[in-house]
């Protein structure tokens, strides 16, 4: 089993507010795979700095139909783009620092526990159709600090807020497939990146072709917050 050659995994680093959730951090991840025309000019020691930055770029071009998918005083505060090796280990790493409030979240009314989440699929096959292994061509992102306005009567995600997250991330990631990377030498042959499901198990990359939102929330266990509880008691009598 191994990661196959020419992909990056790319993560968006979140940051809560510091006043609700003190510590609390989340992290979405979804990897690039580059498409390299020979004779362009290329290096992957330099090249995840430019992807990160111009990922960045386009996170701004389209967050104002993102910003109100996530609550207020919650931000996204760096992309990071890792060139990985066969076993998945980080060969060559670019940050990009966002400053404060670029990419923060307009959302209102409060947000729902930080371990809840909205999973957003990236899908390299049409549900419902038959492929060889599916698991390998199916990602997620769990996407953090869901404002309660998400949530219907029944406590699921409503028809409203799918619909937001799909426009917002649907136009960004499909900005992302096919952004020009590198040096080209020559206008038809610029090298491009696609957004696409990695699978170590087959040591395949998939394009992604479709985005779908459930409309149940997710749970996120592994996000921990480091927040102290408030306990609230009631006495209970010793009656003999």
């Amino acid at each position: 089993m191994a990661y196959p050659d020419e992909v990056a995994r790319v993560s968006l680093l979140w940051s809560a507010n510091q006043d609700d959730w003190p510590n609390e951090l989340a992290v979405n991840t979804f990897w690039v795979y580059h498409r390299h025309y020979t004779g362009n000019g290329w290096d992957w020691s330099q090249a995840p700095q430019e992807i990160a930055d111009d990922i960045a770029q386009k996170l701004v071009t389209h967050w104002s139909a993102i910003s109100g998918t996530v609550g207020s005083g919650y931000q996204i505060h760096a992309v990071k783009c890792a060139k990985v090796d066969a076993a998945g280990k980080d060969e060559y790493v670019g940050e990009h620092s966002v400053s404060g409030g670029t990419l923060a979240g307009t959302g209102s009314s409060g947000v729902l526990p930080p371990e809840v989440a909205c999973c957003l699929s990236l899908w390299g096959y049409s549900p419902g159709s038959f492929v060889t292994r599916p698991g390998t061509k199916r990602g997620r992102m769990y996407l953090p600090y869901i404002p309660q306005t998400a949530c219907d009567s029944h406590g699921k995600v409503s028809t409203g807020y799918a619909s937001d997250v799909l426009t917002g991330w649907g136009a960004f990631l499909n900005d992302v497939q096919g952004m020009h990377v590198g040096t080209s030498q020559a206008a038809n042959d610029a090298d491009y990146t696609r957004v696409v499901v990695v699978s170590k198990a087959s040591a395949t990359w998939t394009q992604v072709g479709l985005l779908t939102v459930d409309n149940h929330f997710d749970s996120q266990r592994r996000r921990q917050h480091q927040a102290p509880a408030t306990r609230s008691s009631t006495p209970l009598n010793h009656a003999e």
